[in-house]
């Protein structure tokens, strides 16, 4: 697969997930990211590091989360 596919398939699979396990509105970065370690960590899936960047957050996936002893 491609890098434009893959990229495809993840907004995709992000853009779903987000519909369907919201996340409550967080009053930092840092709550948002405890918010969606927490989610993650529940299908074991990945973690990920949210890093401020002017308006926008930088997105950095950990996988497989680190704090699980598969």
């Amino acid at each position: 697969m491609d890098y434009y596919r893959q990229r495809q398939f993840l907004n995709l699979a992000g853009a779903q997930q987000a519909c369907r396990f919201p996340q409550p509105a967080a009053a930092t970065v840092g709550d948002l990211e405890d918010g969606l370690n927490g989610l993650w960590s529940r299908f074991k899936w990945a973690m990920v590091r949210l890093t401020p960047e002017g308006h926008r957050a930088k997105l950095c996936g950990i996988a497989p989360h680190p704090r699980e002893p598969w």
